[in-house]
């Protein structure tokens, strides 16, 4: 088991049109938390190497493309409805 503390940083618009919520994300990232890049993740159970902490950081920075292009072409495209009422007003 390894652990490691991130933060998540996106920026994106968002509006509600007659109970319908609409968003269109333009970044989405991950990253380390704290001021200092670390090479390995804070806990290291299973011999992590940095070359193997290096390759996860690349596979998690191009899943956060892929779930940027799913969040705007399939969750938001055509909006969300919301199960409430008068949120728009």
């Amino acid at each position: 088991m390894f652990y490691d503390d991130f933060e998540l940083e996106t920026v994106f618009d968002m509006k509600i049109v007659d109970e319908i919520w609409m968003s269109r994300f333009h970044t989405l990232h991950v990253k380390q938390k704290g001021d200092e890049k670390r090479n390995e993740p804070l806990h290291n159970d299973i011999n992590m190497t940095s070359e193997d902490y290096e390759h996860f950081m690349a596979v998690i920075t191009r899943k956060m493309v892929d779930w940027k292009s799913y969040l705007n072409d399939k969750v938001f495209a055509s909006g969300v409805p919301l199960p409430f009422w008068n949120l728009s007003v």
